[in-house]
C-alpha cells in the first residue's frame, strides 16, 4: 500500500519535542541493560590519575553519546500512518522495519504519560500484540490530541465501524479513593524490601573491618542488641510507608469503565496511564487476596490478554490490573469481564486429591529439618529453636488443601490455591493452546499428578493434584474438548465418556514439574 492508496493517511512522524523528553527515560532504560559496565566505570579499580580519568570520560561520553544517538534515530526514522483502519509503522536506519497492525489483532492499548511529557502535553502509546516479546507498536511522543485520535480510530476499526463523534458513555466499573488505596498499601507485606535494606545494612557494617581497630570497637559497643532491634523496626517502617505511597503515586485516580467492545483503565499520578484491553481478547482472569487483604475484604484482579512484553518500559503481560477490589463488588467485576460467562461458585469446586496433604506434610517436615540444621550449624544447640516452625507448616499446609479446588464448564477452566495467599483463576477454553500432565518422582511415588492448561501468550494455569489416572482423563477430555472447538463443533453435542469421567475427577496441589508429557 502506498501514500497515494485510497483510505490512507499520509505519514506522521513523531513530536518534535519526541528526544527532549525521550533522552532521560531511554538513558535510564539502557544504564540498566549496561550497569556492570557503568558500575566498573564508577568504582572500579585505580589505573593511575591520568589514565584512570581519560578512560572514566571516554567510557562515559560513549554511554551519553549512544543513548542520545539512539533517541534522535528513534525520532527521526519511525513514521506511522492509519490505512484502511489498520496502523502503519516504519522505522530503523539501517535495518529498516516496516508493521502493519489489523485492529482486530491488537490485544491492548496503553496510553502513558510521565513527567516529562506531561510537561510538554506529549503521551507515549504502546500496542501490542500476541507475536511478540516486546512492545510491538510504541510510539513514544504524540500529542495528547494526537494520541487520543488514534486509540479511538483503532476502537473504532476494531468494533467494525467508524468513530462516532459523540460515542456512547462507558459503563463505570470500579473507582478506588484514597482510603481504599490506603488501606490497600497498608495490608502490602514487602518483605523482599526490607531483606534488602537490611542486607545492605549488615554490608555497610561489615566494610567498618577497613576501620582501625577503635573504629571497629566503637561501633561493636555502639549497635547493641536493642539498637539493631531499632534499626530493623525502622527498615520494616520505611518499607512499610513507602509501599503505601507507592500505591498512592500508581493508582492515584483509578477509574476502570466499560465501552461497548473493551475495558478502559486510567491511574496515575506522577505517571498517567490509559490501558485499553478489548473484552474479545481476555484469556484469563486472576483474583489474588492475602490472608491479610482478605481480612479487610480486599483483592486484586488481574486481566491478561494473549499478548507478551518485555523492554521499552512494556508490561511484561498485557494486562489490566485492578487494586484493592472489594470483595463483594468482585462477582459483578467477572460478569463483565467474562460476558455473562457461567462460572462455578465456590461449593461447585472439587476437592484435591487427599495424598496431596500427605506430600505437603512431608514437604514441610523436610523443610523444617533443612533449616534446622543450618541453624544447629550456625548458632549451635539454639538453633534447634527453628524446629518450633513445623506444627506451623503443617498447619498452614492443612489450611492451603482444605481450601484448594478446580472446576470444568463448557467455557471456562477455574483452578483455585492457596491460603496465605490465595489465588482464583478462571482461564477461557477459547483460548487454550495445550494440556500438560506433569509428574515428578515425587509424585509418582504417591500416583498423583498435575494438569497444566497452557494458554495463548505464555500464561498456564496449574489445577491442583490429582490421582494419575484421572489426570490423564481430564487432560484427553479437555483436549478433546478445545479441539472441538477449534474445529468449529456443535457445543450442544453429547459429551463423550472421557468427558463424563474427567467431570468426576478430584484432584490436588502443586508438584515437581520433572517428566511432562502434552496432549493436544
Amino acid at each position: 500500500m502506498t501514500a497515494s492508496d485510497p483510505g490512507a493517511e499520509p505519514w506522521r512522524a513523531l513530536h518534535p519535542l519526541s528526544v527532549a523528553v525521550n533522552l532521560v527515560p531511554r538513558t535510564w532504560a539502557l544504564a540498566r541493560g549496561v550497569w556492570p559496565i557503568l558500575l566498573v566505570v564508577i568504582v572500579g579499580g585505580d589505573r593511575g590519575p591520568g589514565a584512570s580519568n581519560l578512560v572514566d570520560l571516554v567510557l562515559l561520553g560513549g554511554f551519553f553519546m549512544a543513548a542520545i544517538g539512539n533517541t534522535i534515530v528513534h525520532w527521526a526514522t519511525l513514521r506511522y500512518r492509519l490505512a484502511d483502519g489498520r496502523l502503519e509503522l516504519r522505522s530503523g536506519l539501517f535495518n529498516r522495519q516496516r508493521r502493519v497492525f489489523s485492529p482486530k489483532r491488537v490485544q491492548h492499548v496503553e496510553v502513558v504519560r510521565n513527567v516529562f511529557q506531561r510537561a510538554f502535553g506529549l503521551a507515549e502509546v504502546r500496542i501490542e500484540t500476541a507475536s511478540g516479546d516486546d512492545v510491538e507498536g510504541l510510539l513514544s511522543a504524540l500529542s495528547e490530541e494526537e494520541a487520543s485520535r488514534l486509540v479511538d480510530a483503532l476502537s473504532a476499526a476494531r468494533a467494525s465501524g467508524p468513530a462516532s463523534p459523540d460515542p456512547p458513555d462507558a459503563l463505570p466499573l470500579l473507582a478506588l479513593r484514597v482510603p481504599s488505596l490506603l488501606l490497600f498499601g497498608a495490608t502490602s507485606l514487602r518483605l523482599g524490601w526490607v531483606f534488602v535494606a537490611l542486607g545492605l545494612g549488615m554490608e555497610a557494617f561489615t566494610a567498618g573491618a577497613d576501620l582501625d581497630t577503635v573504629g571497629v570497637d566503637g561501633l561493636e559497643r555502639d549497635l547493641t542488641t536493642a539498637t539493631m532491634i531499632a534499626i530493623g523496626l525502622g527498615v520494616v517502617a520505611l518499607s512499610w510507608v513507602g509501599g503505601i505511597v507507592g500505591v498512592l503515586v500508581r493508582h492515584h485516580g483509578f477509574v476502570l469503565d466499560r465501552t461497548p467492545d473493551a475495558l478502559r483503565l486510567r491511574e496515575g499520578l506522577t505517571t498517567t496511564r490509559r490501558v485499553e484491553l478489548p473484552l474479545a481478547r481476555v484469556q484469563r482472569v486472576t483474583f489474588t487476596a492475602s490472608w491479610l487483604r482478605r481480612a479487610v475484604g480486599q483483592g486484586v484482579l488481574s486481566v491478561e490478554a494473549a499478548s507478551a512484553s518485555a523492554g521499552a518500559g512494556g508490561l511484561s503481560r498485557a494486562s489490566l490490573l485492578a487494586p484493592a477490589v472489594p470483595t463483594d463488588a468482585l462477582s459483578p467485576l467477572l460478569d463483565v469481564v467474562l460476558e455473562g460467562t457461567p462460572r462455578p461458585g465456590e461449593a461447585m469446586l472439587r476437592p484435591p486429591d487427599p495424598r496431596a496433604l500427605r506430600r505437603a506434610v512431608v514437604r514441610a517436615v523436610g523443610i523444617t529439618t533443612v533449616l534446622t540444621a543450618l541453624a544447629v550449624w550456625r548458632w549451635g544447640l539454639a538453633g534447634g529453636a527453628v524446629s518450633a516452625l513445623l506444627p506451623f507448616l503443617v498447619f498452614v499446609a492443612r489450611l492451603d488443601h482444605r481450601h484448594q479446588g478446580w472446576a470444568l464448564t463448557d467455557e471456562l477452566v477455574v483452578a483455585r490455591v492457596g491460603y496465605l495467599t490465595r489465588v482464583t483463576t478462571w482461564a477461557s477454553l477459547r483460548r487454550v493452546q495445550a494440556v500438560s500432565v506433569v509428574q515428578g518422582p515425587f509424585l509418582r511415588r504417591y500416583g498423583i499428578a498435575e494438569v497444566v492448561v497452557q494458554v495463548a501468550g505464555g500464561s498456564a494455569v496449574s489445577l491442583p493434584l490429582l490421582d494419575a489416572d484421572e489426570a490423564w482423563s481430564l487432560a484427553t477430555s479437555l483436549s478433546a474438548r478445545v479441539g472441538r472447538r477449534a474445529m468449529g463443533a456443535d457445543q450442544d453435542s453429547e459429551p463423550s465418556p472421557a468427558d463424563d469421567l474427567a467431570l468426576d475427577a478430584p484432584i490436588a496441589d502443586l508438584g515437581e514439574a520433572e517428566d511432562t508429557e502434552e496432549i493436544g
